[in-house]
């Protein structure tokens, strides 16, 4: 390219930016309109690009279970990489096109049970596969269900498999035993919970080979089922709920992570555990919790291990709906 023609190139650039110099001023604009119409279309529908490239890109997507009339529906929450959580937001028409190539009949997805990813099962019915397969009064916009034959206990249903967590060594009575000790004597006082008053709550245990560290992670969770009053001031209140869980450290198993609801039925609503799943692909499966409360049944936490303790990586705290009133 000749020096005169370079001029020229640069000339028809330079005047196309904000900043050009005087000396491309007399350069015609018709180029010019033509670049920007080209690099930003009119009327371009941002979101929808941005829905479609996602879909495009085949991402693992975090699905929860919702149980309507002994039947089994998933609905999508999150998508997941090593670059870690996004919540799952789209337009109706980025929906649309979701369903139709991850949520339609016979497509597989993997069941998660506790730290367990079962054998993967087909998806009986997309949401758009005939009639809308559910409906809410006055919404306009909200994400699509499937319907999909799972066992009872499953409460977390993953796109696809990942990287199972490292390999762990199997947890001995004695150690189990050990561990779970230390909660009342230890770990409850410092929480707000007597060790007289921990009789009173009822205990659920959950043993999970997170790859965490090489010994499997311990979830403890401990549920005061008679509340308390609320008219208590808040000097008489103690958690009604408490969740540990403990880890293996150099000198035996330690608490890497402590949640508790504190007071009366005025408090934030209390968590149960769904089900370890490595979505990050990472080696290391993330924890993921939900809310008891039926009226929250999408809301969701995940802790991912870090430091040598669990942090919160991802909450998704929206309901079914994303869009009330008319178009």
């Amino acid at each position: 390219m000749t020096f005169s023609r370079s001029l020229k190139a640069a000339s028809r650039l330079g005047a196309c930016l904000p900043f050009a110099v005087p000396v491309f001023a007399s350069v015609a604009l018709s180029g010019c309109d033509r670049l920007r119409e080209v690099l930003y279309p009119p009327n371009a529908d941002v979101v929808w690009r941005g829905d479609s490239a996602l879909i495009a890109a085949r991402p693992t997507v975090v699905y929860r279970v919702v149980r309507n009339n002994n039947a089994a529906h998933i609905v999508p929450i999150a998508t997941g990489s090593s670059a870690g959580f996004e919540p799952m937001l789209m337009s109706d028409r980025g929906w649309r096109l979701f369903d139709l190539r991850y949520m339609q009949s016979t497509a597989l997805v993997v069941p998660v049970r506790g730290g367990e990813t079962l054998s993967k099962v087909p998806i009986t019915r997309g949401m758009w596969e005939g009639s809308p397969l559910d409906t809410l009064r006055g919404c306009n916009l909200m994400p699509p269900s499937a319907l999909v034959s799972l066992p009872a206990d499953v409460e977390i249903v993953a796109s696809t498999e990942r990287v199972k967590p490292a390999q762990v060594s199997m947890l001995s009575d004695d150690e189990f035993q050990a561990a779970i000790t230390a909660i009342p004597t230890l770990i409850a006082p410092s929480a707000g919970v007597a060790p007289s008053e921990i009789g009173r709550y009822a205990r659920t245990v959950h043993v999970v080979p997170a790859g965490a560290t090489r010994s499997p992670s311990i979830v403890v969770a401990y549920d005061d089922p008679d509340g308390l009053s609320d008219s208590l001031p808040p000097i008489a209140q103690r958690p009604r709920e408490l969740i540990v869980v403990l880890d293996k450290g150099v000198y035996g198993y330690k608490p890497t992570y402590v949640y508790k609801t504190v007071g009366n039925r005025k408090d934030k609503p209390r968590r149960r555990f769904l089900g370890a799943f490595d979505v990050d692909a990472d080696g290391k499966a993330e924890l993921f919790f939900g809310l008891q409360a039926p009226q929250y049944a999408l809301v969701t936490y995940a802790l991912r291990y870090q430091v040598d303790a669990w942090h919160e990586a991802f909450k998704y705290e929206r309901g079914r709906c994303h869009g009330w009133g008319g178009p």
